[in-house]
């Protein structure tokens, strides 16, 4: 009996147990069948990387090709940068950017060439960087087949917003001028006659606004102007040099080359005296100090507009950081500095100008992409700007600029101040005053 009942009692435990294991294996099948669909790794599609042909048209042959070369360098480090960092996204895109060059030689026809090399053949949505004479042959080519053409403003420059509808002003060179010259008399403002001097293309070019803006500078700042012009390819400045000085000229600005700049700080040596230089290139030391030497270029004032060294314009903290990175891997590319910052003004910034209005727009498409122009504020390595415009060209589409400006101390150029423009109707306003 006491067997029996032991057998009984052995049974039911392997009964109670066959149960509880089935009844656990009941649970894991129905947690896994709630909790498991959640626990497995999805697969999400790969994003579709996408490219965006950006077009540059600058002088690679002929006498300007060294700032068009410089500037390629420059640029081709900032792409590289931006692809290798997962390029760049626009709307629920991302793209990769291909920089596509042509070489206008800067002159016209080259330039037209140059546009529809990028255009048909390149397929380029946007053509950046130029800074050549052709825009009225490089313009009707982009409008027709709506390409964005970021350009520069200047007496050469006819722009017809009705006809030019796809054209944003990258570089309002035109209206900073009077700025860069206000910045060189605040440095000496011991001078009160100002010499302007340049090429005798440019006589006519600003025959309309010279007027004005002697007015303009002699009624509000108390400088008057003295115009001199020279020949192009004039080598010997000392004649020019000897008239301003009987004029009385304290402060030159010149509105011709770097080179033309150099024979003049070189030759006062030849006439016994010196005026403080200022012009609207580059400091570029190592060309200035083989042409001049280091003792004759001491003093001249010129373009500056560093991206870190600005203290009146605010630049977003991302185009800082990208344009640390573009001089430091120059360094590193090259084994020497950036020989000059012109490429924020011109080719980096243009590229970056386009680009970053793609990315406001959140498309390609160029008619969004205007409006996006027209309409936001637009980040750039050289600051943040509203674009205006709309009494001097038609419509809103200038940027500002910093016209910072720096001075050569010893063997360096180092900042020395700048006087933003913000708003490229100020000079329309304030000069239309003493337009006759």
């Amino acid at each position: 009996m006491l067997r029996h009942y032991r057998y009984m009692a052995k049974g039911a435990a392997g009964m109670r147990s066959r149960n509880f294991i089935t009844f656990s294996l009941f649970l894991i099948c129905i947690f896994v069948l709630i909790i498991g669909p959640s626990c497995i790794q999805k697969t999400e599609a790969p994003v579709e990387i996408k490219t965006i042909n950006v077009g540059c048209i600058m002088p690679f042959s002929g006498a300007a090709a060294m700032y068009g070369n410089e500037t390629r360098q420059d640029m081709d480090i900032y792409v590289s940068l931006m692809n290798h960092s997962g390029g760049v996204k626009i709307g629920s895109d991302v793209y990769q950017v291909a920089l596509h060059y042509a070489d206008d030689g800067m002159q016209v026809a080259p330039s037209a060439a140059a546009a529809r090399k990028l255009i048909y053949d390149e397929g380029v949505t946007a053509i950046v960087g130029y800074f050549g004479i052709g825009y009225s042959a490089v313009a009707p080519l982009t409008n027709a087949d709506k390409i964005i053409f970021v350009a520069r403003s200047g007496a050469d420059v006819n722009i017809n917003v009705q006809r030019d509808k796809y054209v944003i002003i990258g570089l309002p060179t035109a209206q900073y001028t009077l700025n860069q010259v206000i910045v060189a008399m605040t440095a000496h403002p011991e001078a009160k006659i100002l010499g302007w001097t340049g090429p005798e293309g440019a006589k006519e070019s600003i025959s309309s606004s010279a007027d004005p803006v002697d007015k303009w500078l002699e009624a509000e700042k108390g400088i008057k102007n003295v115009r001199v012009f020279y020949p192009p390819g004039t080598t010997n400045f000392v004649p020019y040099l000897l008239k301003m000085k009987e004029q009385g000229v304290q402060l030159i600005y010149n509105g011709g080359t770097l080179l033309d700049t150099c024979l003049m700080a070189k030759q006062f040596g030849e006439v016994g005296f010196r005026i403080p230089l200022s012009n609207g290139s580059d400091n570029e030391m190592a060309i200035m100090k083989s042409v001049a030497g280091l003792d004759a270029i001491q003093g001249i004032i010129a373009n500056q507009t560093a991206p870190w060294e600005l203290k009146k314009t605010k630049v977003a903290q991302r185009y800082l950081e990208m344009a640390d990175k573009i001089r430091k891997t120059y360094q590193e590319t090259y084994g020497k500095p950036m020989p000059h910052y012109g490429s924020f003004v011109i080719g980096l910034n243009q590229l970056g100008q386009y680009l970053e209005a793609c990315q406001v727009a959140g498309s390609t498409d160029p008619d969004t992409v205007m409006t996006a122009f027209k309409t936001a504020t637009i980040d750039t390595f050289i600051g943040s700007y509203k674009l205006t415009g709309t009494k001097t060209f038609g419509m809103p589409i200038a940027f500002g600029y910093p016209c910072a400006m720096g001075i050569i101390k010893g063997d360096q150029s180092v900042y020395l101040d700048e006087y933003p423009l913000t708003d490229v109707d100020i000079w329309f306003n304030e000069l239309s005053r003493y337009k006759r």
